[in-house]
């Protein structure tokens, strides 16, 4: 009630601030909205993360795939935002990383952590991120095999 515009109507401050309460309000006191909310502040918030120490590693970057395959298995995957999931991957996926990721160890279980991440991924969003995993699978046949057979069991 303390910013509501009847108490205040002289206030353009309160009627601003009133709608963010109501809105706010409106998401919160419905499940399934709030579900909504918090899986898409999760993934979006996952691009403003960084290396500890600022030191970007193969280890790191590995890590991040884990932890992104871990959450994915636990959400409803029907109702997630696949654009931030796309964009998540991709921002994972980028040059930088996989620069990092030349010649580790560590691919083969990145591209499995990012497949199982990507299962449930709309087709149509699919492309690009099995593209940027082919370049960082490399020479590795086994690995692409990986790719190649996610794509064709979500075409069919």
């Amino acid at each position: 009630m303390k910013y509501h515009p009847d108490r205040n109507p002289d206030s353009p401050f309160s009627a601003g601030h009133f709608i963010e309460i109501k809105e706010a309000y409106h998401v919160l006191s419905d499940e399934k909205r709030r579900y909504r909310y918090d899986e898409e502040r999760w993934l979006l918030g996952m691009g403003s993360r960084s290396p500890s120490g600022g030191q970007l590693s193969a280890e790191w970057v590995r890590g991040e795939a884990a932890k992104l395959r871990k959450h994915m298995e636990r959400i409803d995957t029907y109702r997630m935002n696949h654009e931030a999931l796309q964009q998540y991957v991709l921002l994972l996926l980028s040059d930088a990383h996989l620069a990092v990721m030349e010649r580790s160890i560590l691919i083969p279980d990145l591209v499995k952590d990012v497949l199982v991440a990507i299962t449930r991924l709309k087709i149509s969003m699919l492309t690009p991120v099995t593209d940027r995993l082919m370049v960082l699978a490399g020479l590795d046949e086994a690995v692409k095999k990986d790719i190649q057979a996610l794509l064709a069991e979500r075409q069919i």
